[in-house]
């Protein structure tokens, strides 16, 4: 109970921090509103603790998100467990933030209506039922909801936490409101909407957050299509690997296995994925960090790496580059002759990936045989929607300047 408390304490205190300090900044003049509908919106999410504490080496939590290829359709699994849950989020995307705990499966936004949504699923002594995990978070709410009253002070209302029936399904909510704010004294509106669902041991935590009532329905509906499917996904799963000060977002098959690798290369080493079983593919997943205007950039590493391989007399191609949004690709392929005898670490076909991602410099080393070249492609297809956050520097975002943000 003081587990959920305390994360609901600190992620409510530095989400109403975050606020504060934009309304000094006038961000809300700024941006239009959006920016302060997510960091004030999304009461779960803040600066703190647990599952984005900076790991040592290696960690992934049991929580995974995946695409089922249904549109707007999610699925949740938790490592380990013979089922996973659906739900229909259509408009929603993933919002790259740090978590409060590795009990969080996302934090996604709807840019359309300005909708927040979070997802948590834990084990709680003693709850059985969708009423006992109803009364185990409803302490944490409570002292949500105050903390936002005193943030929000005579500047607007906060109204009680209530519990509402809708669609045969308890929820617990509250509104609050700013009458003025900003320059250009626009009134801000949210309601907070909390339903808590129990299966198979684990109570679920369904956080959004609405920027009118208008669109309460459709958080209804999202609530309504959540389904509960007694096998394990067969899907790729959306693996939230922390390795160092990075968190990386990579879609790869479920059955993959994956591993710390010491240095050699970079001074961090990386992240080794492995087939399920065999020999066919060694693929690994390098965060090289932030990418500065006057240091290496992934492009030039690329072709540098290729000649040095060529001034040796490998048969090596030229530099691929693909790009997509803040996404660029810079790729080339060679083969290793003395790989035509059986051994683990020695493959004989080679593909090397230098990706800027954002302002992130992440890399690939994929070897493998012929039997593992439908895995390298896919690895490299996923490279193109892969997402790396640097934890240290997002949690030192709200408060790095005039009008700097939680986003």
């Amino acid at each position: 109970m003081s587990d959920t408390i305390n994360k609901t304490r600190m992620a409510m205190s530095a989400v109403l921090e975050a606020a504060s300090r934009l309304a000094r900044a006038f961000v809300l003049a700024l941006l239009g509103g959006a920016v302060l509908q997510i960091a004030v919106g999304c009461a779960d999410i803040g600066e703190s603790v647990a599952a984005d504490a900076t790991p040592s080496l290696l960690i992934v939590y049991p929580n995974q998100v995946f695409s089922t290829g249904k549109p707007g359709q999610l699925g949740l699994y938790i490592e380990g467990e013979d089922w996973h849950v659906l739900a229909d989020m259509p408009g929603f995307e993933h919002q790259e933030l740090p978590f409060t705990g590795p009990s969080q499966f996302l934090f996604m936004r709807n840019d359309t209506s300005g909708t927040t949504a979070t997802v948590f699923a834990e084990r709680i002594d003693g709850a059985n039922s969708e009423e006992s995990c109803r009364r185990h978070y409803a302490r944490g709410v409570q002292e949500g909801r105050d903390r936002t009253a005193s943030f929000v002070g005579d500047k607007g209302k906060v109204g009680e936490v209530a519990e509402i029936e809708a669609h045969g399904k308890t929820l617990l909510m509250y509104d609050w409101s700013i009458s003025e704010f900003g320059p250009k004294k626009v009134k801000f509106w949210r309601r907070t909407m909390y339903w808590y669902p129990y299966y198979r041991g684990f109570c679920f935590d369904f956080h959004f957050s609405v920027a009118s009532a208008a669109v309460q329905d459709d958080v209804l509906k999202v609530f309504d299509s959540v389904t509960y499917v007694a096998h394990k996904p067969i899907e790729e799963i959306d693996r939230l690997f922390y390795f160092d000060r990075f968190r990386i977002r990579l879609s790869i098959p479920i059955d993959w296995q994956y591993a710390s690798r010491p240095p050699p290369p970079g001074p961090r080493g990386g992240i080794e994925l492995l087939p399920a079983y065999g020999q066919d593919f060694s693929f690994l997943v390098i965060p090289h960090g932030g990418i500065r205007p006057s240091g290496p950039q992934p492009k030039d590493m690329a072709e540098e790496s290729r000649i040095r391989l060529a001034s040796r007399g490998v048969p090596v191609s030229g530099v691929s580059e693909v790009c997509t949004g803040d996404t660029c690709l810079y790729s080339f392929e060679y083969t290793d002759s003395r790989c035509d005898r059986p051994d683990p670490r020695c493959f004989p076909y080679w593909r090397q990936i230098y990706a800027k991602i954002g302002d992130e410099f992440l890399g690939l080393s994929s070897g493998y045989r012929n039997t593992g070249k439908g895995a390298a492609d896919r690895i490299a297809a996923a490279f193109s929607h892969a997402k790396v956050l640097d934890l240290e520097e997002a949690r030192k975002a709200p408060t790095q300047g005039e009008g700097k943000t939680a986003e």
